[in-house]
């Protein structure tokens, strides 16, 4: 994957209230311009906790192989479809490979596997915008052309993001706290077939 660490550039997805109000404060009251503005309304809410966003890494400690470009989160302006901030994942080179990935079969014509997928950090509520961060999943798949491989997944993120979250092994039915003492170093998961269906559910906050 190619995610950005970071918010995404301006411009790259839909309108967002809260958003427009920190950008033209950032325009009036500093005198930035608009590009500048909008950069400083992202830093802004990712310190105050209206974005976040964690980074999901694999490793495979027989051979070092490892995949640490996978990026989920919430941010203002973003869809929960295809938008700009979701970064296509390029077909490994070559083998062998590890790869963590999310499918996306239903995006149309921009349907396949990305290595960031970013959602909307605006929660509703009878269709009207409310205070808070939405509750979210994010499916994602761990690849490998060496069927039987052992890996280790673990994450990075603010820790009230992930005390509030869930990891779901699909194909063993585990639902696992990121938080856990027994998670601390990561989820030890052997790639029986190859492939390994996850998601990250995300509770929400209100």
């Amino acid at each position: 994957g190619r995610a950005p660490p970071a918010a995404a550039a301006p411009g790259a997805g839909d309108t967002d209230p809260t958003l427009d109000l920190l950008t033209a404060q950032g325009v009036v009251a500093e005198g930035l311009d608009p590009a500048q503005a909008e950069r400083a309304a992202h830093a802004t809410a990712l310190a105050e906790g209206r974005e976040w966003y964690l980074r999901l890494n694999v490793d495979e400690p027989a051979t070092g192989y490892r995949d640490h470009n996978s990026v989920l989160g919430q941010l203002l302006g973003a869809r929960n479809g295809r938008d700009p901030r979701d970064l296509a994942e390029l077909p490994p080179f070559g083998t062998p490979y590890l790869t963590l990935v999310f499918p996306h079969a239903g995006w149309g014509v921009n349907a396949g596997d990305y290595a960031s997928d970013f959602r909307s950090a605006q929660r509703l509520s009878g269709g009207n915008p409310v205070p808070g961060l939405p509750a979210a999943d994010w499916a994602f798949e761990i690849r490998t052309d060496r069927p039987g491989t052992p890996v280790v997944l673990t994450w990075e993120g603010p820790p009230e993001i992930l005390q509030r979250s869930r990891l779901i092994d699909r194909t063993s039915g585990r639902t696992l706290f990121p938080t856990a003492k027994v998670n601390a170093q990561g989820y030890r998961v052997t790639l029986t077939t190859g492939k390994g269906a996850f998601t990250w559910r995300y509770l929400g906050q209100p």
